[in-house]
């Protein structure tokens, strides 16, 4: 079997242009654009195939946005909130729904 592997940038940004030409809301893309960015920060040089995107690399993503610090933190917070570890996690599945 022979298994072609598109590459994340490419993923992301078929999916954006998809969803945009939709006509999703700008503040949504600009949201999922966050989120990859902070998920290509957290995959930093490793390669990532179609099937390393699972539930443990997912748990990982997350536990790395609880323990990472904001970099422009909000009202003087630095950590992000369990609700916006959960809305990143929400766009990483889009992501991985889209790219199947």
């Amino acid at each position: 079997m022979h298994e072609t592997t598109v590459p994340l940038t490419t993923l992301v940004d078929r999916f954006l242009r998809r969803w945009g030409q939709r006509g999703l809301a700008e503040s949504t893309l600009v949201h999922y654009r966050n989120t990859f960015r902070l998920f290509k920060q957290f995959l930093g040089d490793r390669p990532l195939r179609s099937w390393d995107l699972t539930t443990d690399l997912a748990a990982e993503f997350s536990e790395w946005l609880r323990q990472t610090p904001l970099t422009h933190p909000k009202r003087g917070i630095s950590q992000r909130t369990a609700l916006s570890i959960d809305k990143h996690l929400a766009d990483l599945k889009q992501l991985v729904t889209f790219g199947l």
